[in-house]
């Protein structure tokens, strides 16, 4: 990390992360973009990774679901405090992560209530804790692009799932296909990595 938090706070069991892979991407993402998500999530966990992500709606559920499908922990990474569910609708599912042997993770005080800059700041830890990164959909203003820049300036792997250029909400993630990302086709390409 390059801006270390003075803590870590962790609810459930830590998992290994000498495989960790973070999914990341849009909290409003196409049908295809949550399929997409969920299934590689699952291949990737079947395969032994341990899936990282920041809880939120959208791709990062998809991804969690897709961990917990394969009977695999996953971990999530907030925002927000431990006791300062965000979002609230999620709370099950944080629930479920801790009894299938995954675990939640802040940086900030137990009750501590999310702000716009704490999502930025969460998703370094995101990618400090990766050994590759995967956008799977992400438009040109997204926390997802933060994870990713993140990714870099630690030199983690990152790669993206391509899409048609005109999809709104894959014109960020298209970016990072041009400034270097690699291409993620299946879950073969990241465990390549």
């Amino acid at each position: 990390l390059s801006d270390p938090p003075a803590r870590l706070r962790v609810r459930g069991t830590l998992p290994s992360l000498a495989r960790a892979v973070a999914i990341v991407g849009t909290r409003r993402p196409s049908e295809r973009g949550l399929h997409v998500a969920r299934s590689l999530a699952l291949e990737l966990a079947q395969a032994g990774c341990v899936v990282i992500s920041g809880g939120a709606f959208g791709i990062d559920h998809a991804a969690h679901l897709g961990a917990l499908d394969a009977g695999a922990p996953t971990l999530v990474v907030h925002a927000s405090g431990l006791n300062a569910t965000y979002p609230a609708e999620h709370r099950p599912l944080y629930d479920r992560i801790v009894l299938r042997g995954g675990c939640e993770i802040s940086e900030r005080d137990d009750d501590a209530t999310p702000r716009p800059g704490t999502f930025l700041a969460r998703n370094r830890i995101v990618a400090a804790l990766s050994r590759a990164v995967v956008v799977v959909e992400a438009p040109l203003r997204s926390g997802a692009l933060s994870t990713a820049a993140h990714a870099r300036a630690v030199d983690v792997p990152v790669l993206v799932v391509p899409r048609v250029p005109e999809q709104d909400e894959a014109r960020g993630s298209n970016d990072l296909l041009r400034g270097g990302a690699l291409p993620c086709m299946a879950s073969t390409d990241v465990l390549r990595v």
